[in-house]
């Protein structure tokens, strides 16, 4: 499957190579993507899905300004999915005594090396376009203190509902290997301390307050409009 990025008012366009494979009578292009006819048919429209919103993403970011960028954008996207798939690799067939944590062993590291740590920072940072999302230092401290909490003997690491998860590997094998976070780490928690009241009355006092300005608003520009003459 090949997904285009076409140049508006020109005919040079940009191929991306999304790694699925299928038969012609497997997917159907007339009303939007569906792939069908295949075992895996959610798992791929999931990640098709992806690679599109991922490229549509860039393409319209300001850090993309020509078709090139595109392409140095593809082969970056390809790097980091051969890594992955070379970790995923390394979780199936890989003996958990021959693995490179092996190296860690007696030292101030626990053996983490049926488990994988997800922290799902969706919503940290802010935004500074449309597209973009920025974590803050303290945003970093915090995802770099919960992986030091998780791999350390001394650290104090527990799972947060919504923001981080330690998952073994058995796990992410039984859900197909899928590493999106959110899968694992859950939703946050309500807070209990919520006060309906309270919080209703604070908006309540705070709508009347607007509606006063706007009222005030409306009478200062309608005194300016008197003052304006219009020569016939």
């Amino acid at each position: 499957m090949i997904v285009e990025v076409r140049q508006n008012g020109t005919n040079r366009a940009v191929y991306i190579n999304t790694g699925i494979k299928l038969y012609p009578n497997q997917f159907s292009n007339k009303n939007g993507l569906v792939i069908k006819n295949h075992d895996k048919a959610n798992m791929l429209m999931v990640k098709a899905k992806s690679i599109f919103n991922k490229v549509e993403a860039f393409a319209y970011s300001d850090e993309c300004t020509s078709l090139q960028d595109v392409k140095n954008y593809n082969k970056t996207e390809t790097y980091n999915k051969n890594v992955l798939d070379f970790m995923r690799r390394e979780l199936r067939e890989r003996n958990p005594t021959e693995s490179v944590l092996e190296h860690h062993k007696n030292s101030k590291f626990r053996d983490r090396s049926n488990e994988i740590l997800f922290i799902d920072a969706r919503n940290l940072g802010h935004l500074i376009n449309r597209r973009t999302r920025v974590l803050s230092d303290e945003d970093i401290q915090n995802i770099a203190g919960t992986y030091h909490n998780w791999r350390n003997t001394d650290g104090a690491y527990e799972d947060i509902p919504g923001f981080c998860a330690s998952v073994p590997v058995e796990r992410v094998k039984e859900l197909d290997y899928v590493l999106t976070p959110g899968r694992y780490v859950g939703l946050p928690e309500e807070e209990d301390d919520f006060n309906f009241n309270e919080r209703f009355t604070a908006l309540k006092a705070e709508w009347k307050e607007q509606l006063k300005e706007e009222e005030r608003l409306n009478k200062l520009i309608a005194e300016n409009l008197k003052k304006i003459k219009i020569d016939e």
